[in-house]
C-alpha cells in the first residue's frame, strides 16, 4: 500500500527539491523540514502537472487503503492547499512557507530544530524573498518557542485553518 505522506514528500521534491533540507547524523536521517519559495507558484504546479488528480485518483482506487481517518486527511490538506492560496490573495499570509519541520524524538533539545529552520531562511533569503511563514497549533508550546527563538513574531489567527497561530520572520536580517 502507497502512503499519502510519502507522495507528499515526493510531491514537494519534485516541486522544489531544494526545500528540503535534511539534518543527518552520521547516515541517520534525524530531522528534516519543507520550505518553499512561493506558495502560489507551489498551487499552480499542482494543477499544471496534474498532482491533484492523481492523488484523488489514487485515493478512490484505495491505494491509501480505506481507512476513513486517511482519506479525511487528504482532504483536509486538499482544503489547508486552497485555503493557504486564498489567504495569499488576501495578504493574510506570506507567499514562502514552512510546510513541515519534523526532528526526531529523541534527537530534540540539541538545536536541530533551530539549524533546520536557519537553513531554510537561508534557502528562502537567497531567493530574494524577505518574509516567511508558518503555521502552528495554539497547543505546540515548544514549537511556538523554537519559532520565537528563531526570530518568528505571531502575526495572527488563521480561523479559516482551526485556529492555528500563524507567525512570520522577516528575512532581512539572515
Amino acid at each position: 500500500m502507497i502512503t499519502p505522506h510519502l507522495d507528499k514528500v515526493m510531491f514537494f521534491f519534485k516541486a522544489e527539491p531544494e526545500g528540503i533540507i535534511v539534518a543527518k547524523d552520521n547516515d541517520e536521517i534525524v530531522g528534516f523540514v519543507i520550505v518553499t519559495v512561493s506558495m502560489n507558484a507551489l498551487m499552480k504546479r499542482i494543477m499544471k502537472n496534474g498532482h491533484f488528480l492523481k492523488y484523488m485518483f489514487k485515493l478512490m482506487l484505495g491505494m491509501y487503503g480505506f481507512n476513513i481517518g486517511i482519506v479525511g486527511k487528504i482532504i483536509s490538506a486538499i482544503f489547508r492547499l486552497c485555503r493557504k492560496s486564498k489567504n495569499i490573495t488576501e495578504n493574510i499570509v506570506s507567499d514562502s512557507i514552512i510546510w513541515s519541520l519534523v526532528v526526531k524524538a529523541e534527537k530534540r533539545k540539541q538545536g536541530i530544530g533551530t539549524e533546520l529552520i536557519k537553513k531554510a531562511c537561508e534557502y528562502i533569503h537567497r531567493q530574494g524573498i524577505s518574509e516567511i511563514g508558518i503555521e502552528v497549533s495554539p497547543s505546540n508550546e515548544t514549537a511556538i518557542s523554537v519559532y520565537k527563538k528563531c526570530g518568528f513574531i505571531k502575526k495572527g489567527i488563521l480561523q479559516s485553518n482551526y485556529g492555528l497561530i500563524y507567525m512570520t520572520k522577516k528575512l532581512n536580517d539572515v
